[in-house]
C-alpha cells in the first residue's frame, strides 16, 4: 500500500498480515500504532525503514506523521 504526497512517498505491507508489518519512506516520519479502541500500542521515530511486530489478531491502524502530513492505513493481523 503506497501513499505519496508532496514527494513524499510511504509504502507499508502486507496487508493482511499474520503479525509482521514493513514500512519503507523516504525521510522521516513520526510513527503511531492504533487498535480498534484507539489506544496507541507503539509511538516511534522512522527513517527510510522499519520491521514492526503487532501483539495480536485484530484491526490496527498505522498513523504516520511527516512535514505536517499525515496518512493513516487500517492493518488487519490474521
Amino acid at each position: 500500500d503506497l501513499f505519496t504526497a508532496d514527494n513524499f512517498q510511504i509504502k507499508v505491507y502486507p496487508n493482511p498480515t499474520t503479525g509482521i508489518i514493513n514500512l519503507e519512506c523516504n525521510g522521516e516520519l513520526q510513527l503511531e500504532i492504533i487498535d480498534v479502541l484507539g489506544k496507541v500500542i507503539l509511538q516511534k521515530a522512522v527513517k527510510d525503514q522499519t520491521t514492526l511486530t503487532l501483539p495480536s489478531k485484530g484491526v490496527y491502524f498505522v498513523r504516520g506523521t511527516s512535514n505536517n502530513k499525515i496518512f493513516i492505513r487500517r492493518i488487519i493481523v490474521q
